[in-house]
């Protein structure tokens, strides 16, 4: 966090203190930080106006763009540099949570170190979309009268979930039209890194029991080479088949 604060204006809590060993008398890691007061963006999403919201989607863009322009080098956790007996920094060195140095980063256990929070990212996995605006693409904006209302006259659930749909669709196109203009080699990567992507999804939602057999067809057809397409496409375009209105996949 310090780090970020440091090269990027994001408004991320400040850290008092920290202990990033279990070693200890508490026996767990913890921190104390400042406490950042304010709404969940999700608690007040369908009251702000659109504009609003591509004004904050332009915003995380500017904080992509600040985190891609300072990459780091090696894979691992970032510590404050540790100090001799003496005094003297050790320079040259990465500081493990288990307080080994290591001066050579191929020497890493690199699936323990992805393991811990607050881990440096492969390039495919940091330049992706901000986790707010993930959802299933919906290209046509819905017809409020065609969806049932309350006794109040308020739409119902399913028109607010559409709606929401529909403007993230588009604020995913305002997020990299921004992208674009900041900083085009995060776009570079970004569209070179997709097969990358759809990977990890599917290690990650492989036990999804609405999903699973749509992952297993594409990677039956990705590795016959049968299949170009996206997992995240394939799996949208299969839950708006007409033998699926509820959106099953299995």
């Amino acid at each position: 966090m310090a780090w970020i604060s440091q090269i990027t204006n994001i408004p991320i809590p400040r850290v008092f203190t920290y202990q990033s060993s279990r070693a200890k008398l508490i026996g767990f890691k913890w921190i104390l930080i400042t406490e950042i007061s304010g709404t969940s963006l999700v608690d007040v999403w369908h009251f702000l106006l659109f504009s609003t919201k591509e004004t904050l989607v332009k915003e995380f863009a500017v904080y992509s763009t600040k985190l891609f322009q300072n990459k780091l080098r090696h894979i691992g956790n970032i510590y404050k540099k540790p100090y001799t007996t003496d005094g003297s920094p050790l320079d040259k060195a990465i500081w493990s949570a288990e307080s080994s140095i290591h001066s050579n980063t191929s020497a890493l256990n690199k699936s323990k170190i992805l393991s811990r929070p607050n881990v440096a990212l492969p390039l495919w996995a940091a330049c992706n979309y901000p986790a707010f605006l993930e959802g299933p693409d919906k290209h046509t904006e819905p017809d409020r009268t065609t969806y049932d209302h309350d006794e109040d006259g308020e739409p119902s659930d399913d028109y607010l979930e559409d709606l929401k749909n529909y403007e993230l669709t588009l604020l995913r196109d305002v997020f990299m039209v921004t992208m674009r203009d900041l900083e085009p080699g995060w776009i570079d990567v970004y569209q070179k890194t997709q097969r990358e992507k759809d990977y990890d999804y599917a290690l990650r939602n492989c036990d999804n029991v609405l999903e699973a057999r749509v992952i297993r067809e594409w990677i039956e057809d990705v590795c016959s080479g049968n299949s170009h397409e996206g997992l995240r496409e394939r799996i949208d375009r299969a839950q708006e088949l007409p033998d699926n209105p509820q959106g099953t996949l299995s």
